[in-house]
């Protein structure tokens, strides 16, 4: 369920904070890990992959509504936890995503 998570509040994410190059991209050890809809589940990454479609926000050829900008929208890891609404996987999952 996606009530009350008893993980982890943070997580190390690579993240944009401004259109640039290369340079804008940083590491925050303390990104806030982000709230559930009723139909999303949070993945604990094991591999995550920085692809076309991340490069292409970070130098503003895709337009973001607001920063920090999480790369990495692909990856696999284990299902830790799901919104109300999610059937075809639950909490302990293996999992990929493109």
């Amino acid at each position: 369920s996606s009530s009350s998570s008893s993980g982890p509040a943070t997580m190390l994410a690579i993240q944009v904070n401004e259109i640039g190059d290369e340079s804008k991209l940083t590491m925050n050890a303390s990104a806030a890990v982000p709230r559930l809809t009723l139909t999303q589940c949070l993945v604990e990454n094991h591999y995550a992959g920085l692809n076309f479609h991340d490069t292409y926000t970070r130098v503003g050829l895709y337009p973001m509504r607001s920063f920090p900008f999480t790369v990495g929208c692909e990856g696999g890891g284990i299902v830790k936890e799901v919104g109300d609404d999610v059937t075809e996987v639950r909490p302990g999952d293996r999992v990929v995503y493109l």
